[in-house]
């Protein structure tokens, strides 16, 4: 269902600031532990422009949004999925093991 609802994402509309908050708060977490990193002895880890914050991004734009959704649903746990769905607000049914957008 998953991957159903991965191909449906062009197509739905989002709760964008819902998203956005969300966003937000995971970028706060990894700035977080990066900090925990850079402050200590940890080697494992080089650090690069992707993950020290040096590349610039567009803060609102709808592919960041879609890009951001995207990825939890790949790789977030159950509940940070669960959680994620309440950012969309198109109205998804489930018919014949498949997931359709109810218009």
């Amino acid at each position: 269902m998953i991957s159903q609802l991965i191909a449906l994402i062009p197509e739905l509309k989002l709760r964008k600031e819902y998203i956005l908050t969300n966003f937000d708060h995971e970028i706060r977490r990894v700035n977080n532990l990066r900090s925990i990193i850079e402050n200590s002895n940890y080697k494992g880890i080089e650090m690069t422009k992707h993950n020290t914050g040096t590349i610039k991004q567009s803060n609102t734009s709808d592919e960041m949004i879609q890009n951001y959704l995207l990825h939890i649903l790949q790789f977030g746990n159950p509940e940070e999925r669960m959680k994620i769905l309440e950012g969309i607000k198109t109205k998804l049914m489930l018919y014949g093991g498949r997931l359709i957008i109810d218009n």
